[in-house]
């Protein structure tokens, strides 16, 4: 068998494969959030019968041309972000991906020390880019989630979240009411090795692509506090990414 890819064909290949280039620099295009939605894939697969055709009475030939060889076409990596659990958590060590509405709970140290003129803060929370070539630009905000009808802490409540990278420490905000506890991580480089799944035990990649947060919140003494005895505060610390070149 001949293997022949005739003009137009060609064409048809070269405009398959930049559609495809196309659809993975899309994917791969800031904006796309990480930890509520993970890219998962785009896959597809093109495959062209090329034959030469002349008359009815002449030889015949035929040949299968599969892009990307073996039929299995042309996909783009996952964009992953996630999440180690704390040394004070049960699971601690452990990779989860904290990507559907509910999260995931960590432990707040001394949660009884949340009283007017007191303080709490988490364990060590590692934030990492699981993805082995992709690098992420990452933010963090801290949103409340206490129920309507209960009498809520969350206006009075002031948050510090200090953020570790490679030994250095930086104040990502500090004694900031909930409407300006928000802050950009910077820049997570690619893990560059096989991502991590859900539920394993982490294995760390370079320094730079991961960080290691630390939250503190505290309720100030004032006049207001008074009125919030019995009060709660629900709140979570939404985390997103974009990916990056």
């Amino acid at each position: 068998m001949r293997h022949i890819l005739l003009p137009r064909a060609a064409q048809l290949c070269a405009s398959a494969f930049a559609r495809l280039a196309r659809l993975a620099r899309k994917a791969q295009r800031p904006g796309k959030p990480a930890l509520v939605i993970a890219l998962a894939g785009v896959t597809a697969v093109v495959v062209f019968g090329v034959a030469t055709l002349l008359t009815s009475a002449a030889f015949r030939d035929s040949a299968l041309i599969n892009l990307a060889g073996s039929g299995t076409g042309v996909s783009v990596a996952p964009f992953d972000i996630a999440v180690v659990m704390p040394p004070n958590s049960p699971d601690a060590g452990i990779v989860r991906q904290a990507d559907t509405p509910a999260g995931i709970g960590i432990p707040i140290d001394n949660p009884r020390n949340l009283v007017p003129g007191g303080q709490v803060r988490t364990g060590d929370l590692i934030v990492f880019n699981n993805s082995e070539r992709t690098s992420a630009a990452a933010t963090l905000r801290i949103i409340d989630t206490t129920e309507s009808s209960a009498i809520s802490l969350v206006p009075e409540l002031r948050f510090t979240a200090i953020t570790s990278q490679s030994g250095t420490e930086r104040v990502l905000f500090e004694d900031k009411p909930l409407a300006e506890a928000h802050a950009t991580l910077g820049n997570l480089a690619p893990r560059g090795s096989t991502p991590q799944n859900e539920g394993d035990g982490y294995t760390p990649g370079p320094d730079t692509s991961a960080q290691t947060i630390v939250l503190k919140i505290e309720f100030p003494d004032s006049a207001a506090a008074a009125a919030l005895n019995g009060g709660t505060a629900n709140l979570a610390l939404q985390l997103d990414a974009s990916s990056t070149r």
